[in-house]
């Protein structure tokens, strides 16, 4: 009730005791939604409430086999994840390259090519990409229907063999759908779990650990512009294939662009899912750890059905944009064009190694000392260097939140660091004596550092920041620009460098349509040229400048009389009925009115 409410924020006792319990819920809500995801620590209610259900729903099954109700094995729940599985990536055919060196594109040929091979291009695909004329039968919406699960044969590619048949098959169609799984938590960089493929017929997913050297073979097909490729939201998928696998995408239709165009209430795949397809798809699975070998036939249901439907979504979305045009009166397929062409931006993106040194950082440097700021600084230089080195990502070895903790509180001894992460990293535990060597040094480091120098630390300046804008004197500026008025026979006007002579009555026409709207027209002329086109104003008539009005004088001073001095009592006696005789000037003085001037009777 109101009253209950005033006065828990009245009471102090009380107000304390509830924020003690409020806090302990929160953590106790915190840890369970860890224990689902263990790289996050959000307390948003969707999470926990999703996490919670997650971890019931486990122990239902676990009872239920316990029983021998179940005879099957427990399948893998989604979202608990065992990070302690070996890492696939140290089989990869491939080194990892973490340094801070530049990404270096990996391809050797380039099939479906425009222009020739360039190793020093960053993105080798640019010219293909931007000079691709999209065909009518492209653009053209076709009525399709939608293929159930049950009526598509699946095909889970993991050999050689499997994979070339596939490759083979996706040469003949004139459509695909593209999807990928990717893990980043036990990994710097990232890679590539499962790659999910479909066309109109079939179903294909691609497990690309034991057949890594092998996905390059795909470029044929994902470079040809014959092939439309669907994806869903291909922002990180196309710079994650160039990063695996060296493949680059040409002729791509972004559903989630298509969406926006069409301004849907939701741009998600799930939405897509349940409004078009009617189908309801289980969101659990966005954060399960993709590692896991082998599949378990939910978490290959679920990324089955993110290509699967793709298709026909591609089709519904074609027509919602040819309907929509036609209702803005527009070409019918301009809509579809424009999609197709946002599409492009999505493919010219190239692969950046990240740098992820301040990730999990935000609390701001300004509300931290000198010495928070240096050991900051140090921890985030220690947690980047061993995170490349292992091929970890940071937040695995230390969160950003334990992170600023251990700078704005150090601890003293090595139990006392140790009593601050309750959850260590074997990294963390390996590195405990060199991150109390840093906290000693930072201390002996902060007291020769300016407050300036340590926001620098944090925070520093850019080189495209330092550059400053070319000034120019007043006779540069005047040499480099030229802007004319009119001319009265002939004008020359410059595009590109290239003259081209204006007839006489278009410069008549002009000027006419100028005096209309009192402006002039304004044309820049190269510094070379020597042609005069300017025209000089006609001077204005300058008018004589007026005498400054004379203040006027009081009688006094008029008349040079000499004036009377007041008294110096705070109360001044003024005799109001003292009069005096007018003047031969007309003037009159009467009392306390001696310093005014009054017109003559």
């Amino acid at each position: 009730s109101p009253d209950q409410i005033a006065h828990h924020q009245t009471d102090s006792e009380v107000r304390q005791k509830l924020g003690k319990l409020q806090s302990g819920i929160k953590n106790m809500l915190s840890s369970i939604v860890r224990f689902v995801s263990p790289e996050t620590d959000s307390t948003d209610y969707n999470d926990i409430v999703e996490a919670a259900d997650q971890c019931l729903e486990h122990v239902a099954k676990g009872l239920d086999t316990l029983k021998g109700n179940i005879s099957q094995p427990l399948p893998v729940l989604s979202r608990v994840t065992n990070y302690e599985l070996p890492k696939p990536q140290l089989k990869f055919p491939v080194t990892i390259d973490n340094s801070k060196t530049r990404f270096v594109p990996t391809l050797k040929e380039k099939p479906n090519a425009l222009s020739e091979l360039n190793p020093n291009t960053p993105h080798p695909y640019k010219h293909e990409i931007e000079h691709l004329q999209f065909k009518q039968t492209q653009l053209l919406s076709q009525e399709t229907s939608i293929n159930q699960l049950e009526e598509i044969p699946l095909q889970i590619v993991q050999s050689q063999e499997e994979f070339e048949a596939m490759l083979s098959e996706l040469k003949q169609v004139k459509e695909i759908a593209v999807d990928l799984e990717h893990h980043n938590f036990r990994s710097y960089q990232g890679f590539v779990c499962l790659m999910q493929v479909s066309t109109r017929e079939k179903d294909y997913v691609v497990d690309p650990f034991p057949i890594w050297n092998e996905m390059h073979k795909l470029l044929p097909v994902f470079t040809d512009p014959e092939i439309v490729k669907v994806f869903h939201g291909a922002d990180m998928d196309v710079v994650w294939l160039q990063r695996d696998f060296g493949l680059y995408i040409v002729n791509m239709f972004d559903t989630g662009r298509a969406s926006r165009k069409l301004m849907f209430p939701k741009f998600s795949l799930a939405y897509l899912l349940q409004s078009i397809c009617d189908v309801k798809t289980d969101k659990s699975y966005q954060l399960a750890d993709w590692r896991v070998r082998p599949l378990t036939p939910d978490m290959i249901m679920y990324a089955r059905m993110d290509t699967h439907y793709l298709l026909y979504i591609y089709d519904v979305l074609k027509q919602k944009l040819t309907k929509k045009a036609c209702q803005l009166k527009m070409h019918e397929l301009e809509l579809t064009r424009e999609v197709f062409q946002d599409s492009k931006e999505v493919c010219l993106k190239r692969y950046e190694k990240p740098d992820l040194k301040k990730v999990g950082i935000t609390k701001k440097p300004e509300f931290m000392s000198i010495q928070e700021r240096v050991l900051l600084e140090d921890l985030m230089e220690w947690r980047d260097e061993a995170a490349r080195q292992e091929d970890e990502s940071p937040s695995y070895i230390l969160s950003g939140k334990l992170l600023t903790e251990l700078a704005c509180r150090p601890p003293k001894d090595f139990a006392h660091l140790m009593s601050k992460v309750p959850q260590q990293s074997p990294i963390f535990k390996r590195d405990s004596q060199k991150i109390l060597e840093i906290i000693t040094q930072a201390e002996e480091k902060a007291k020769s550092t300016t407050h300036e120098e340590s926001i620098k630390l944090l925070h520093p300046t850019k080189p495209h920041t330092q550059r400053k804008l070319k000034t120019f004197t007043p006779q540069e500026r005047q040499a480099k620009y030229t802007v004319t008025i009119f001319k009265p026979e002939k004008s020359l006007i410059f595009y590109d460098e290239n003259p081209t002579e204006v007839k006489p009555s278009v410069q008549k026409k002009c000027q006419e349509i100028s005096k209309q709207f009192h402006n002039y027209f304004a044309v820049i002329l190269p510094k070379e040229t020597t042609m005069q086109v300017e025209q000089e104003k006609p001077q204005k008539p300058q008018k004589p400048k007026e005498k400054p009005e004379e203040i006027p004088q009081s009688v006094q001073e008029k008349y040079s009389l000499p004036r009377k001095k007041l008294p110096t009592d705070k109360r001044l006696k003024i005799n109001i009925h003292k009069k005096q005789k007018l003047t031969d000037k007309g003037d009159m003085k009467v009392g306390w009115l001696d310093n005014v001037e009054l017109a003559p009777v």
